[in-house]
């Protein structure tokens, strides 16, 4: 029998791409899955969206990614996980071949990225980024982290104390317990809201700043929300 997916989406007020997600994982060709939307300091319609869809909800008020996402995580009932952004669609096999992979090995990792919409420069950008993953060069996400329930619990899940890069510390501290693993036959599409909102050089830069600020330990910096 097919092991238990719990796909657990941190959502800060989302309305404008939640239900695309949901969709997304609804339109999974591997059905044995749960959904749990993490509503963190909500005061749009992401509540409304989330119960049409009739999936478990939490709720937390910290407006951190990793509280949110620890909180969906407690209420889980699967043998994997599956964190996904709610501004990220995943690909109708996208599920299913995280599930045969995380069968065979003791790993983590996430998948392929395209952009959303597809901006030629985003293509560009998110390419090169695949390529730092797929050659192994930095374990880093792409909107979504897959892991086994016994790997984040012992890593004690995302720490709480972050505002920013939440995902690149637990990848980082996963390499300690597993092998990272990236996905490039499945994809996921991210919103490239970011970029259009402060310009593509702009968020790059500022990915490559709280990267080196984490590795001298100046890594609790606000991380902007752009809705």
């Amino acid at each position: 029998m097919d092991k238990l997916v719990s796909v657990i989406i941190p959502a800060h007020n989302e309305e404008k791409y939640l239900g695309r997600t949901l969709k997304s994982v609804f339109s999974s060709t591997y059905k044995n899955f749960e959904i749990i939307v993490t509503l963190d300091s909500c005061n749009d319609k992401t509540e409304e969206i989330a119960r049409k869809f009739k999936v478990k909800i939490a709720k937390c008020n910290a407006r951190k990614p990793g509280v949110a996402k620890n909180c969906g995580a407690k209420i889980a009932e699967g043998d994997y996980f599956v964190f996904l952004d709610a501004d990220t669609t995943i690909s109708v096999n996208g599920i299913r071949e995280v599930s045969r992979i995380l069968e065979k090995c003791d790993c983590y990792g996430t998948l392929w990225v395209r952009p959303y919409p597809g901006r030629i420069l985003a293509h560009l950008l998110m390419f090169l980024k695949d390529m730092t993953f797929l050659f192994h060069m930095y374990p880093g996400s792409n909107g979504l982290i897959f892991c086994r329930k016994e790997l984040f619990s012992k890593l004690h899940g995302f720490d709480i104390k972050l505002y920013r890069y939440e995902d690149g510390d637990f990848t980082h501290r996963a390499l300690q317990y597993s092998k990272y693993k990236f996905i490039s036959n499945n994809y996921v599409e991210t919103s490239i809201r970011r970029f259009e909102k402060l310009g593509y050089f702009n968020v790059m830069a500022y990915w490559v700043k709280v990267y080196f600020q984490h590795k001298v330990g100046k890594n609790n910096g606000k991380y902007p929300a752009i809705r």
